[in-house]
């Protein structure tokens, strides 16, 4: 035997399968987590480049749109009629999108026909200075009293003969 101080050696054996488990797992989440925010950053990047190219297409109309005065006329009547008192009703004719001009006006069954010959003649008006575009004349007709869109419906029909560019919305045209 042996004298004087034995080591025993241990064996001492470290298993690093879960440990290399554990960081592959890591690993995996890590790479897909940043491949789903790169998909993520060019979907943002696609919108993006569709929200500015709609910009752009929008501005370049928007020339058109604030000279489209020069090109259509939009002439609007607003009929409407008091609640209280139906035989008031009033009108006012609007160009483009404010008052040109025409004042409001009320008619009242005494003064009937005058009233429709002024707003014809206002309208008549409007016309020989815009013989050159086409003229859109819209009704608004959600107050409007039965009467009056007839009047007016005729009103619009002797125009239109005499005005090949007056266009009026279909529904007020009696035929």
């Amino acid at each position: 035997m042996k004298k004087g101080k034995t080591k025993d050696k241990l064996n001492i054996v470290l298993d690093l399968t879960s440990l290399l488990d554990v960081i592959l797992i890591v690993l995996i989440v890590v790479m897909c987590n940043r491949d789903l925010n790169t998909k993520q950053v060019d979907e943002v990047n696609a919108q993006l480049s569709d929200a500015q190219s709609t910009i752009e297409m929008y501005e370049s109309h928007q020339e058109d749109l604030e000279s489209i005065d020069d090109k259509v006329a939009f002439v609007t009547l607003y009929v409407d009629f008091d609640e209280s008192d139906p035989s008031v009703r009033h009108i006012k004719m609007m160009i483009g999108d404010d008052l040109k001009g025409f004042e409001p006006f009320d008619i009242t069954s005494s003064d009937e026909d005058q009233k429709y010959g002024e707003l014809k003649e206002n309208i008549d008006s409007f016309m020989t200075s815009h013989t050159d575009i086409p003229v859109w004349v819209t009704i608004d007709d959600a107050n409007i009293l039965y009467r009056d869109w007839e009047k007016i419906g005729s009103m619009m029909q002797d125009l239109k003969t005499k005005y090949p560019n007056l266009y009026v919305n279909d529904k007020l045209v009696i035929r």
